[in-house]
């Protein structure tokens, strides 16, 4: 199982086995919706179609440098030291110009050098560190995970698009999507994620031909948007404001529109309608 190059506020590192494992094994097309460090992706086996995707230009560009320029990324990144003072300097001088490369470097370096890869506030990001059990920075570890990271992305569509334009994009009967998105009311994201984009969400998948899988935050707002489906809970390991105080489990939500087992439940709301099984044809 592959470790994704980076890290990313919000990702499924800790959670995604038990994602993988509930994911359709039938599906010839997977699509993740809000791919962020794409932890899923790099730990599941392949499908015959797969495609990422995420609003943030800035890390759908990285995952392209990285898949089709990575001596050159690795050649720039180590040019750069795990130092507070570069990531302040980083985190006043984000790129302005179209140079993909400077732009793949810089959000690279920024997502590694700063505090829970949380750059929703671009300009008053924290630095990471740590003063406890010795831990591998990104230069000795991260850089290690780039070959078989580019090498896991060779046959992947990377797609930034607004998350409803790629559902209705890559819907067909044996696609599964996996959509993770921020949690309702939280950010963490530098777009943002409001109510209307949840129930907008929420709408879309109730409408496609395929499959989904979703995670999100259990609170009665989510419960209201997705009754009728299945549903599983579980918990997942949170950080807290510092990395010092370490994690704490939080509840957590596994939605479906197909069958996940006998220890799912489901909300009041709209019956779930069953998956077609009709065949694959895939249409750009």
């Amino acid at each position: 199982m592959l470790s994704s190059p980076l890290k990313w506020v919000g990702g499924k590192s800790k959670l995604r086995s038990r994602v993988i494992e509930l994911l359709p094994a039938d599906a010839e097309c997977y699509a993740e919706v809000f791919a962020g460090a794409a932890w899923v992706l790099f730990g599941k086996p392949n499908h015959p179609v797969e495609a990422i995707n995420d609003a943030n230009g800035d890390l759908v560009n990285l995952w392209r440098v990285m898949k089709w320029r990575p001596a050159e990324l690795l050649e720039n990144v180590h040019q750069h030291l795990y130092s507070r003072e570069m990531f302040l300097e980083l985190r006043a001088n984000r790129p302005a110009g179209p140079d993909e490369m400077e732009r793949a470097c810089w959000m690279y370096l920024m997502i590694q050098m700063s505090f829970g890869a949380d750059l929703s506030r671009t300009r008053s990001a924290s630095f990471g560190f740590w003063n406890k059990s010795p831990r591998d920075l990104f230069l000795s570890k991260s850089l290690k995970q780039f070959e078989p990271a580019k090498e896991r992305l060779r046959d992947v569509f990377i797609e930034s698009s607004d998350f409803e334009v790629f559902i209705r994009r890559y819907d067909q009967p044996a696609t599964v999507f996996f959509c993770d998105p921020p949690y309702y009311g939280t950010c963490g994201y530098e777009e943002g994620f409001s109510p209307q984009d949840h129930a907008r969400l929420a709408d879309t998948l109730r409408s496609i031909q395929g499959r989904f899988l979703l995670t999100l935050d259990d609170c009665i707002e989510t419960r209201a948007l997705y009754g009728g489906f299945n549903v599983l809970k579980e918990t997942e390991a949170r950080a807290l404001a510092r990395a010092s105080e370490g994690r704490v489990a939080a509840p957590i939500l596994l939605v479906a529109n197909y069958d996940i087992g006998d220890s799912a439940v489901q909300f009041n709301g709209t019956p779930v309608r069953p998956a077609s099984q009709a065949a694959f044809d895939f249409a750009a």
